[in-house]
């Protein structure tokens, strides 16, 4: 697969974009009801006071994969002084793990306890040909896909931390088509 150039996009796009991925993964009244697309059944994965799961998706658009998407749903979560996420991607081909994406900076979430709506991380398909090489046949690659969460609950119990991971071939990974 050779890399293409991506083309510029605007904002307006990137927020129809976010919604829609988001819709199809969470299943919210936007989009198309989760069952509608073919995502495995998954039951959230409590840690400590959290309830959340990590999701994969592929974004196609014009037939072609341009992105990977990792959505956090947080079904309950507890109330903090502080939250963020970081994500990370990993691709794991004959034998070897290659870094795919690691967030720039954390990514903020409401201090309320509760069922958390966290926007979709998009990671460009090219981080993985960069990665890997541009004549890797993606059938091959596993996906291992991270989410930490670092909280804070109060002045007296800082720094906390949980994760979750999913490690998922290529090719499994649900395609969401976009526009």
């Amino acid at each position: 697969m050779l890399l293409q150039k991506r083309p510029q996009i605007g904002f307006k796009s990137i927020v129809v974009t976010t919604v829609l991925v988001s819709s199809a993964l969470l299943g919210s009244c936007v989009g198309l009801p989760l069952y509608a697309i073919s995502v495995p059944t998954q039951v959230a994965e409590r840690q400590g006071d959290w309830d959340a799961d990590l999701r994969l998706g592929r974004l196609a658009k014009d037939g072609a994969v341009t992105d990977l998407v990792l959505q956090l749903n947080v079904a309950e979560k507890p109330g903090t002084t502080y939250a963020n996420g970081v994500y990370q991607v990993f691709a794991l081909y004959e034998g070897d793990r290659y870094l795919v994406y690691s967030s720039r900076g954390a990514r903020l979430m409401t201090a309320d306890a509760g069922t958390v709506r966290v926007l979709p991380e998009m990671v460009a398909i090219a981080n993985l040909q960069n990665a890997l090489g541009a004549n890797v046949d993606f059938a091959d690659v596993e996906i291992e896909a991270s989410v930490e969460i670092r909280y804070d609950v109060s002045r007296a119990m800082r720094d906390r931390r949980v994760e979750w991971t999913r490690t998922q071939p290529y090719q499994d990974i649900p395609e969401i088509t976009g526009s």
